[in-house]
């Protein structure tokens, strides 16, 4: 064995290390957790995530910019240019009920939105909406 071959090993090793690591992750949720209740709590997630963006779609000050993908979908406030977008993402992260991250898409500034804390409810969901509803209507 020369030197590149023990080299070449080791990041093998390595890799099948880290493969078995996020494996045994998975096997232990779905152990604790069993296999029906996570697909439940995952079927929920991309539910709710549909929902908020259809009731932010249906309100007059927003536009969906990327429809849901599984649990992900961003928005922007309409009529509204990427330093008035950015500015209301940091009143709701300022707010502190909630927080949200911002991304750059073709249109601009846009506000991403995910449901993805392994224990959320609808009821936190309902709550986020309340929370960007509340603040788009009373700009500080």
């Amino acid at each position: 064995m020369t030197g590149d071959d023990s080299a070449r090993w080791g990041s093998r090793i390595a890799e099948w290390r880290a493969d078995y690591h996020r494996a045994l992750k998975i096997w232990f949720l779905i152990r604790s957790y069993c296999l029906e209740r996570l697909r439940a709590r995952l079927r929920n997630h991309v539910r709710w995530a549909r929902e908020l963006a259809e009731r932010l779609r249906a309100g007059p000050g927003f536009e969906i910019v990327t429809k849901p993908v599984l649990s992900l979908f961003t928005f922007r406030l309409k009529d509204a240019d990427d330093s008035a977008q950015i500015e209301f993402v940091n009143r709701i992260n300022d707010d502190g009920r909630i927080y949200l991250t911002q991304t750059r898409v073709a249109s601009g500034i846009a506000i991403r939105f995910q449901v993805g804390q392994f224990d959320t409810t609808e009821e936190d969901v309902n709550c986020a909406f309340d929370v960007i509803t509340e603040l788009a209507r009373d700009p500080a």
